[in-house]
């Protein structure tokens, strides 16, 4: 019997590096990483300074001729043209199943959104389309689950969303970096300048980094995380927030402590997980069990729909 769209896509999520290569042996593949190439390409990190704007198209330029000279042809504008729209669809996707979240397992969703980091993109969209009808039918009640936020780095593996969910909580918004954030459309362009087809993506693409939500390695102003992030929890729902922090992660254990006390004078409640890697275990489960028993209790005091006090 052949595997369903979502099966498909829970398994290529759990796929190594060696064995994407192996099983795509014509494509090319980065992996997962917070720049895109890093050996040939520095994005700007304070998006509102003078000149950054300049600064990355120019930068795209060499890296898009780069590409060009690797390839050793130039694409037609159509074949532009269409890989950008590809790119646009699948995210609009992605935001669809993120739209999901309060009905559907913290760790499938997680899965679904990775698989997009791994899978050729003609085919992850394939699949996603087939696989969100699916989804869209088989939504569950939350059964009175704990909605957090999480917040943090790449996590390539589901056991910290499947822990939560054992333990009675549910992921209603996720801001790590192979989550929604990675997928988020930035804001519409009222204007793309460029007189051919490479120029205006460019255009398109230096747009998107520089309006998109920002991340540790992104600033535009001191508060705008902080800022982002509880709007992001109220929207979604999320009684609370955990902020995970990854053993040789440094800008997001910069971020980590100035993050938690701004959510938590913002009235919301912050847990700090550090993990030594992809893997949760006992001690995580602990200080996971005890923050959602306390974001519960909270619950129950105040109301689900209520701005709740700062938190101790």
């Amino acid at each position: 019997m052949a595997a369903s769209a979502i099966e498909q896509l829970v398994e290529a999520a759990s796929l190594t590096t060696a064995e994407i290569l192996a099983r795509y042996p014509d494509k090319k593949f980065f992996g997962f990483t917070c720049s895109y190439w890093p050996e040939e390409l520095v994005p700007p990190v304070m998006l509102s300074a003078s000149g950054a704007r300049e600064y990355y198209l120019e930068e795209l330029k060499i890296t898009w001729q780069r590409l060009v000279d690797l390839a050793g042809e130039i694409p037609r504008p159509e074949r532009v043209s269409a890989a950008l729209e590809l790119c646009e669809r699948l995210r609009r996707l992605a935001l669809k199943l993120d739209e999901l979240r309060p009905w559907l397992p913290s760790h499938l969703v997680a899965a679904l959104l990775r698989a997009g980091q791994l899978l050729p993109r003609e085919e992850y969209v394939t699949r996603l389309e087939e696989a969100l009808t699916s989804l869209t039918a088989r939504k569950e009640e939350d059964a009175g689950r704990i909605g957090v936020l999480l917040s943090g780095p790449v996590l390539e593996k589901d056991g910290l969303y499947l822990m939560i969910e054992e333990l009675g909580g549910r992921v209603l918004a996720d801001d790590t970096c192979t989550g929604t954030r990675h997928y988020a459309q930035g804001t519409v362009p009222e204007e793309v300048r460029g007189a051919t087809a490479v120029e205006r993506m460019l255009s398109r693409v230096v747009h998107r980094h520089l309006t998109m939500p920002i991340c540790p390695c992104r600033h535009r102003r001191l508060q705008e995380r902080v800022d982002y992030l509880q709007k992001l929890a109220a929207k979604a729902g999320a009684s609370g927030a955990i902020l995970v922090v990854r053993k040789f992660c440094e800008p997001h254990a910069f971020d980590a402590v100035p993050l938690a006390k701004g959510l938590n004078e913002q009235g919301v409640k912050t847990l700090v997980l550090e993990l030594e890697g992809p893997e949760v275990g006992g001690q995580e489960r602990t200080r996971l069990q005890a923050f959602l028993e306390s974001l519960a209790e909270r619950r129950d005091q105040h109301g689900g729909g209520q701005k709740l006090p700062a938190a101790q």
